[in-house]
């Protein structure tokens, strides 16, 4: 899809996949520059897509056993904040997040899809995370602290690895 140099967006310049409105309903894009429904329907899209995000986001530290500090690491917020956001998760919510935020879940539900094509059991990914790695991004350091490390590049220099790996 070519992008056009304006602000809005009509229905028929997305792919089918990518339509979130009714037809004929304008487009604006997020802070992150995707396409989304203008004026109220996109704020709606946003803090909807933030709440669904935060699920994924704990059922990924479950799945890896990791403590609730741990996952304020990986989202750069504190433990304190994650307890609210599972509430107004839970209570079926929407929320705003920051850029920030957002980024950082992009990156962890971008690493948690690579390492599920990647390695298909659970138990593999969890030995891939938590085990020493001499491979360069790593250093002899294991996965899962180079993405404890608290930097948004960490997460990013993760990911980058596994989209490489899946190629």
């Amino acid at each position: 899809m070519k992008l056009k140099r304006i602000d809005t967006y009509t229905e028929t310049d997305l792919p089918a996949a990518q339509r979130v409105a009714a037809p004929g309903q304008a487009y604006g894009t997020d802070q992150h520059g995707s396409a989304v429904p203008a004026g109220d329907a996109g704020a709606d899209w946003i803090v909807r897509r933030n709440a669904v995000g935060l699920r994924q986001a704990f059922a990924i530290a479950e799945a890896w056993e990791l403590p609730q500090a741990a996952l304020g690491t990986l989202l750069g917020t504190v433990p304190r904040n994650l307890q609210r956001w599972r509430q107004q998760v839970e209570a079926g919510e929407g929320l705003n997040l920051s850029a920030d935020t957002v980024e950082r879940l992009s990156y962890l539900l971008g690493i948690w899809k690579a390492l599920g094509i990647l390695l298909p059991t659970p138990a593999n990914r969890l030995l891939w995370l938590r085990n020493a790695n001499t491979d360069a991004p790593f250093n002899g350091q294991a996965p899962l602290a180079r993405l404890l490390a608290g930097q948004v590049a960490d997460l990013y220099v993760v990911r980058h690895y596994l989209d490489g790996a899946r190629s």
